[in-house]
């Protein structure tokens, strides 16, 4: 049926990657703000990182190639263009500060995960991903906003 260890890997990722598209459609669609959207995003995959199994992310990069390239894409296709609009958005609105580049922040959130799915630096089998990724995004996020985009959402990162 899927031919391979690596094809069964990923069609398992696809499927991940359009459920979790279609959350994050029926969670941004209730929001109003971007930096709500923003913040939203980073606690539903704080949520999925608390949820998911024990993740070897290295395992992916070296033994599936295929599967880690449909990971990197997802990145690049989906989430980066997300996550300008959401910044370019936000500081439109006075939300996020005026001097932000969202094409550079956007580079460095994702190469802050890259971060941390770097096994190198937090190896899996002695540091919980999910509280890396809290203690890594939400204090960065939270360093974007303004004193107008934080008091939007301070209920937000008083849960988190």
């Amino acid at each position: 049926m899927f031919g391979s260890k690596t094809g069964l890997l990923c069609q398992a990722i696809q499927h991940n990657f359009a459920r979790q598209r279609a959350e994050h459609e029926q969670l941004l669609a209730n929001l109003a703000t971007p930096v709500e959207r923003l913040l939203a995003l980073l606690h539903h995959s704080l949520q999925e990182m608390r949820r998911s199994p024990h993740y070897d992310y290295h395992v992916l990069r070296e033994e599936y190639p295929e599967a880690w390239a449909l990971m990197q894409s997802y990145l690049t296709e989906y989430v980066s263009p997300l996550l300008v609009q959401l910044l370019q958005a936000g500081i439109q609105e006075g939300q996020f500060r005026a001097e932000l580049d969202a094409r550079l922040i956007t580079h460095l959130l994702l190469a802050q995960f890259n971060l941390l799915v770097n096994e190198q630096f937090f190896p899996p089998d002695y540091t919980n991903l999910a509280e890396v990724y809290r203690n890594l995004f939400f204090p960065y996020v939270r360093g974007l906003c303004t004193d107008a985009g934080a008091r939007l959402v301070r209920h937000q990162f008083a849960r988190v």
